[in-house]
């Protein structure tokens, strides 16, 4: 991996794995909004109509833009951290497709960094563990 650096760069940077460099489903709820603003662009997340994508600095600035606008106080990083669990939540094959959803080199990255087990689950986990030891 490249050395991170603290100062934010102005310049498009590489994504430092091949992965980071991906087709993405659009989700029915954004599809509407994200479809009809950028129907010729190649980048969603542009300022020059979808011609190159955003820096460091340029995504950083909208992502501040946003979060102020919305009140949320959440970063990007860990909305890639409650897809993970969403994912896993769902029932989603971690192994490839959930690692190919979200970007990741291996599938042990996807489940042992970014999936969380929350209480609903386990307590989904020990409802059905409970449905199992009644049939026996």
């Amino acid at each position: 991996l490249p050395p991170v650096s603290s100062v934010l760069s102005p310049e498009p940077l590489p994504p430092y794995l091949e992965t980071g460099v991906r087709v993405v489903p659009i989700l029915d709820p954004l599809a509407p909004k994200l479809l009809a603003a950028k129907a010729d662009s190649i980048y969603i997340f542009s300022e020059d109509n979808g011609k190159m994508h955003l820096t460091e600095m340029q995504y950083q600035r909208l992502w501040n833009e946003y979060a102020e606008q919305t009140g949320i106080s959440t970063t990007a990083h860990e909305l890639q951290h409650s897809s993970a669990t969403m994912l896993f939540e769902c029932d989603v094959d971690v192994n490839k497709d959930a690692q190919d959803f979200l970007g990741h080199s291996t599938a042990a990255m996807t489940q042992d960094i970014y999936t969380h087990v929350r209480d609903t689950h386990r307590k989904k986990t020990a409802q059905l563990i409970n449905e199992k030891l009644r049939q026996n």
